[in-house]
Formats: C-alpha cells, structure tokens, sequence
C-alpha cells in the first residue's frame, strides 16, 4: 500500500540581528498577541506573492 504524502511542515528561520532589536520586536508582537514567528511568516508570504 502506499501512503499518502506528508503535509508541508514548518522550517526554522535562523535571524542575524541584534539582541536589543530583537527583544523589541518580541516586545510589541507580544503586546499585539503574536509571536515573533507569526509575523514573519505572514511577512513572508506577502513577500513571495508579490514575486521579491
């Protein structure tokens, strides 16, 4: 029997930034209930729709 295909999983986005940008990032994606990693997939996808 074969089996189905599995579902595109999540991949790890290593950052190069500095921890004070960072820690302020997390702060207000906090304060606007997301996470860090909510905002750049969603950055992501708007970036790959737009074709660059």
């Amino acid at each position: 029997m074969a089996t189905p295909p599995k579902a595109m999983g999540k991949t790890r986005v290593e950052l190069m930034i500095d921890q004070e940008t960072y820690k302020a990032f997390a702060h207000i994606c906090t304060r606007k209930g997301m996470t860090p990693s909510v905002l750049v997939e969603k950055y992501m996808k708007e970036t790959a729709a737009k074709g660059g």
